[in-house]
């Protein structure tokens, strides 16, 4: 490269497109630090300036953290803690926090809910569900390092394996009931399982669960005793009382916030067997 060239925008876009015929390959920053160094000055940035070449780019995407715990946020945390995963490594692209869900409605609810909390588009993946369900296995994924740690720190769920230490995040129990129900519709559209005569909510950590029955009773909303299934280590609690499965109904859906449609067409039958 000429040492006293006299640069423009053109000429930088001309000399990517010959390192790239060069190389046979999408040119780095790395392949010439001069260049990189003429892409900042005339384009900003190296991605700028590929962009501008023809090029395809990943953007990076710089979330906005909520600043305050508000119903959306109650639901997804829900979700994260049933349904998801946080990963922090400390190696570059290894912080995480994955949500999964096998139906397609589903996932572009979780997308839209991150979206609107977040102002960030997560990035999806198929994986291949193990064992007899041929449903495709969605992961939808933020990449930051910010959002892993204001779940970990601020939220206080657990990264890495947490299905036997997680807790209902403190602060939830002062919150209002709105929030409250949120929250608690999060937990049942992520993991619960509702049946023609009861609600039932498992879990590996009985801490958890015993915080979810204090929560429920901070609603007037009370359950029964939480059970162990035989040689599992899971725990189980069931809501079972028919007044106060049809008053649980209402929290949850009357606000019309976020739900999974599936569990609310199985809301709704079990609130009309409890109300007949």
């Amino acid at each position: 490269m000429a040492q006293r060239r006299k640069w423009n925008k053109t000429l930088v876009i001309q000399e990517i497109k010959l390192l790239n015929f060069k190389l046979g390959r999408k040119p780095s920053k790395r392949d010439s630090s001069n260049l990189y160094s003429l892409t900042r000055q005339y384009f900003g940035s190296w991605n700028n300036a590929l962009n501008r070449a023809g090029f395809k780019v990943n953007f990076l995407q710089v979330p906005s953290i909520p600043q305050k715990l508000n119903e959306d946020l109650a639901y997804l945390i829900g979700l994260i803690i049933t349904d998801g995963h946080i990963v922090y490594e400390d190696t570059p692209g290894r912080y995480k926090v994955l949500i999964y869900s096998s139906y397609p409605e589903e996932k572009e609810l979780i997308i839209a809910l991150i979206q609107k909390l977040f102002k960030y588009s997560p990035g999806v993946s198929i994986r291949k569900n193990i064992g007899f369900s041929k449903k495709p296995n969605y992961e939808v994924r933020i990449s930051s390092k910010n959002v892993a740690e204001f779940f970990i720190n601020k939220i206080k769920i657990p990264s890495g394996a947490k299905s036997k230490i997680v807790r209902v995040p403190p602060y939830l129990f002062v919150m209002d009931k709105k929030i409250i129900s949120s929250f608690v519709r999060g937990i049942i559209d992520g993991d619960g399982s509702i049946a023609k005569s009861h609600v039932k909510i498992a879990s590996g950590s009985i801490k958890f669960l015993e915080d979810f029955k204090r929560l429920l009773n901070r609603i007037n909303i009370n359950s029964g005793n939480i059970t162990s299934e035989k040689n599992s280590g899971t725990f189980i609690l069931y809501l079972s009382s028919k007044d106060n499965l049809s008053r649980l109904y209402h929290l949850l859906y009357d606000s019309h916030g976020y739900s999974y449609p599936r569990k609310k067409r199985s809301w709704e039958d079990l609130k009309n067997r409890c109300e007949s």
